[in-house]
């Protein structure tokens, strides 16, 4: 991933914030409901964030390897691991 200044993020400088664990629980449970990953617009309302924070967090989420998601693709998130 890369940041705003076009450097790679670490995982070593990312938080967990509350807006980490709502989407990550979303998308856990929106994948164990539907069997398909939600859209970037489904998770974005469901957790009540913008559309640009939602990309941020979920960007966030696949550095610190808890996601992953195939660029280009919709509907390509997949959960690695469990939140701590």
């Amino acid at each position: 991933m890369i940041n705003i200044q076009g450097m790679p993020k670490s995982a070593d400088k990312i938080n967990l914030q509350p807006a980490h664990i709502k989407a990550y629980r979303f998308v856990e449970k929106y994948i164990s409901k539907h069997i398909v990953a939600p859209e970037m617009e489904e998770i974005s309302e469901g957790i009540e964030l913008t559309l640009r924070h939602t990309y941020r967090v979920i960007d966030d989420l696949c550095t610190l390897k808890y996601l992953e998601r195939t660029a280009y693709r919709r509907r390509s998130l997949k959960v690695l691991k469990p939140l701590r």
